[in-house]
Order: C-alpha cells, then sequence, then structure tokens
C-alpha cells in the first residue's frame, strides 16, 4: 500500500528526487542485511516469536512512517521495517513446519495466492487512499494497523477458545 507513495512523500517533505531514491532503496539494502540474521535468529528463538516480533516493529516503522514530519524522521522510520519486515518469509518457515508434508504444496500454493493478492490490491488501494486530504498518514497508519491486528490475532483466537 505504501511504496508506490514512498517517491512523493519523500517530495513532498522536501526531499530532492535522488534523496527520494536512496530512502526508497535503503529498505531493500536493510532487507539484503538483515535476512539471514532475522532466518538464523527465527531457527534459534523459534518462528513464531520471531514472527511476532518482526510484525509488531514493523507496525512500529508504519507508525513512524506515519508520522513523519520531516525527511530525517521519514527515513528513519523505513529502518524498523527494513531490518524486521521478513514476515512473509518466516511466515513460510512456521507454515512448513506446522503443515505436513503432503498438505504443504497446496497450503503453500494457497499462502503464495493470498500474498500475491495483497500485493496487487495493496497498491490500488494505497493509491485511492493518497488522493484523499492526508492520504499517505491514513496508509501507512492502516499498514501499522494491519500489523497490529495480525500480532494481535492469535491472542484473539485463543481468548475466543477457551471456554
Amino acid at each position: 500500500m505504501v511504496i508506490p507513495l514512498l517517491g512523493l512523500h519523500a517530495r513532498s517533505l522536501g526531499a530532492s528526487p535522488t534523496v527520494a531514491g536512496i530512502i526508497g532503496s535503503s529498505y531493500g539494502i536493510l532487507q539484503l542485511f538483515s535476512s539471514t540474521l532475522v532466518g538464523c535468529w527465527s531457527d534459534v528463538v523459534g518462528r513464531r516469536c520471531s514472527l511476532l516480533l518482526c510484525i509488531l516493529l514493523s507496525a512500529l516503522g508504519y507508525l513512524l512512517l506515519g508520522a513523519s514530519t520531516s525527511v530525517f524522521l521519514f527515513a528513519l522510520a523505513r529502518v524498523p521495517v527494513g531490518i524486521f519486515k521478513h514476515t512473509l518469509s518466516i511466515s513460510r518457515a512456521l507454515l512448513s513446519d506446522l503443515v505436513v508434508e503432503k498438505e504443504r504444496p497446496m497450503a503453500l500454493g494457497r499462502f503464495n495466492t493470498a500474498t500475491s493478492a495483497g500485493f496487487i490490491l495493496g497498491p490500488m488501494l494505497g493509491g485511492y487512499l493518497a488522493e484523499l486530504e492526508g492520504g499517505f498518514r491514513l496508509t501507512a497508519l492502516i499498514c501499522c494497523s494491519v500489523f497490529v491486528l495480525n500480532a494481535a490475532a492469535p491472542v484473539l483466537a485463543l481468548i475466543c477458545s477457551v471456554p
């Protein structure tokens, strides 16, 4: 939802096209260097714990992104997301751990379908919201809210299942 809007928002904060490009690339650079560390960390502490922490820290990044009022804060907000938004890879690994081998191709196929739908619908929704007053902030806060809801989902499921 946010990715197509990053350059426009950086420019609205006063960033030059070069600075906006560097900020946009910072996410990928951080992902490159943190992916192995986060993957090893999830092997050590467990997938569920690492997934929950990555979801919460990604939510923090989107909250900071929505609250950013300067180029510096905007760039700083991309750091937690760049380092900790490995939720897809950890989710795939967790899914592989939890699903029996016979059902794994179907489960991963459904997971990939849902992920692809998000990559299709997210930018459209983000583009639509960006046209509203305060649209970028709204979009970033919705992303934050989605991550918080994902973090809360297991807790809510547990509470609802207790007799």
